[in-house]
């Protein structure tokens, strides 16, 4: 995520920094003070919090609509066609 290219879409990021860690994981501290996470059914350990797969997809769903919707910008300077010039010609 680009901070500025994707400001819009920062309150993903935040929604993710501040997510509760799910029912059955807890939360731990390594021998280097760094921050992980535990499975308690599974029994497995892992740094990323398990929530940041599900932010990473709506993050890149709404990226991805962003893409395949066309431009404000684009719309608004649309080509000038010879059926609309005429018809501003005539109306002046």
């Amino acid at each position: 995520m680009d901070p500025e290219e994707d400001e819009h879409l920062l309150y993903i990021a935040e929604w993710a920094l501040l997510a509760p860690v799910p029912n059955k994981w807890t939360v731990h501290l390594d021998d280097d003070g760094v921050e992980f996470f535990r499975d308690v059914d599974r029994g497995i350990s892992q740094y990323e919090h398990p929530s940041d797969e599900l932010y990473r997809l709506l993050y890149q769903e709404k990226k991805q609509k962003q893409q395949d919707a066309p431009s404000s910008k684009a719309a608004k300077s649309r080509p000038v066609t010879r059926h609309r010039a005429a018809r501003q010609s005539n109306a002046n």
